[in-house]
């Protein structure tokens, strides 16, 4: 997770996570999360041409194989606000 607001700041998010793309420079909105000891307001920036360097951590799966994978109910939140989306 990255602090802070804007495109600058999701930049360094997926340069920090080894993804190389084109960000849409305004989000394509913002979602509320609350867990019990801290608010969170999430902007949500697409990515396009997104390539990704080997990883350990991170793999490409399909939107079906989350709930195998126990992905948390923010993650699950932004997909839902991606998908909505239709300037694709």
């Amino acid at each position: 997770m990255v602090e802070g607001q804007g495109a600058e700041r999701a930049r360094e998010l997926a340069a920090r996570l080894g993804l190389r793309g084109t960000l849409e420079p305004e989000p394509l909105g913002e979602l509320e999360h609350v867990l019990t000891h801290r608010h969170m307001t999430v902007s949500v920036y697409r990515m396009t041409c997104v390539r990704a360097e080997a990883s350990d951590v991170m793999r490409r799966v399909v939107r079906d194989a989350l709930a195998e994978l126990g992905v948390s109910r923010l993650t699950h939140k932004i997909l839902d606000l991606a998908e909505g989306d239709t300037r694709r």
